[in-house]
């Protein structure tokens, strides 16, 4: 039980500092693009893992890595919105 609660933890501690990452990389870069780095890199490591790796893909294990890929792609899009709003086309 008490190395099950080690692991949780590690893996929460290793989310938010991908979401604090994320969140810099989005919010603070010239470019958006540098702000989808963490979430692709994120994608394609879950994918990997699952379909090569040594976890299997059962719901139990799966579901993490499902909510944390959604929460990096949301916190992306999100970025990308403000950011649009924000600093104005200079194409114009």
């Amino acid at each position: 039980m008490e190395n099950n609660l080690v692991k949780l933890l590690v893996a929460f501690v290793i989310a938010a500092a991908m979401l604090a990452a994320e969140h810099a990389l989005a919010s603070r870069c010239r470019s958006i693009l540098w702000g989808g780095l963490i979430p692709i890199l994120t994608t394609v490591g879950t994918i990997v893992l699952f379909g090569f790796g040594p976890i299997p893909a059962n719901l139990s294990n799966l579901f993490p890595f499902l909510v944390l890929n959604i929460i990096l792609w949301e916190m992306w899009f999100n970025a990308i919105d403000r950011r649009k709003k924000t600093v104005p086309d200079e194409k114009k």
